[in-house]
C-alpha cells in the first residue's frame, strides 16, 4: 500500500517520467548544461569586475 506523500505515488512517478522523458534525449540535456554554464560563467565574471572596480577605486595599487 502506498499513501499519497510516498516517493513512488502516482504523482511523483508522472513528473519523473517528464523529467526522465525530456533528458533522455540528447539536446534538452545539452540546452540545460549550457544555460548553467552561461549562468556560472556571468556570475563569475561580473564578481570579478566588480572585485577590479572595488579594487581600483579604493586606492589599491597607487603609488603615493
Amino acid at each position: 500500500m502506498v499513501d499519497q506523500y510516498s516517493i513512488n505515488s502516482i504523482y511523483f512517478k508522472k513528473i519523473r517520467n517528464i523529467f526522465h522523458q525530456g533528458l533522455v534525449h540528447p539536446w534538452p540535456y545539452r540546452i540545460v548544461r549550457m544555460a548553467l554554464a552561461a549562468l556560472f560563467i556571468y556570475g563569475g565574471v561580473t564578481k570579478l569586475f566588480d572585485f577590479i572596480g572595488t579594487w581600483a577605486s579604493s586606492g589599491w595599487g597607487r603609488r603615493v
